[in-house]
């Protein structure tokens, strides 16, 4: 999982599980708790693949303050979760 290799090299991570308004409450959330960086599994799919990434990825990069780190998600079978690679 990628927090505990995050945890491991001695990051400060916690994961968030929302349903509610994406886009704006990730930007409140990032300000409320005062993070370094914010990031991003991109699903990678939509109209013209999100027309490059997905609108909520687009949104925070365009409307947050802080830094953002968007990561390729690996396709999976429709349905099915997006998963984020780090190497």
């Amino acid at each position: 999982m990628i927090k505990g290799e995050l945890e491991k090299e001695g990051f400060k991570v916690k994961t968030y599980l929302h349903v509610g308004r994406v886009r704006t409450d990730l930007i409140r959330i990032a300000k409320e708790e005062d993070v370094s960086l914010i990031v991003i599994v991109t699903h990678g799919k939509g109209y013209v693949e999100g027309i490059l990434w997905g609108s909520v990825s687009r949104n925070v990069v365009e409307y947050s303050d802080r830094p953002v780190l968007l990561i390729k998600g690996e396709r999976c079978p429709e349905g099915g979760e997006t998963h984020g690679n780090v190497n």
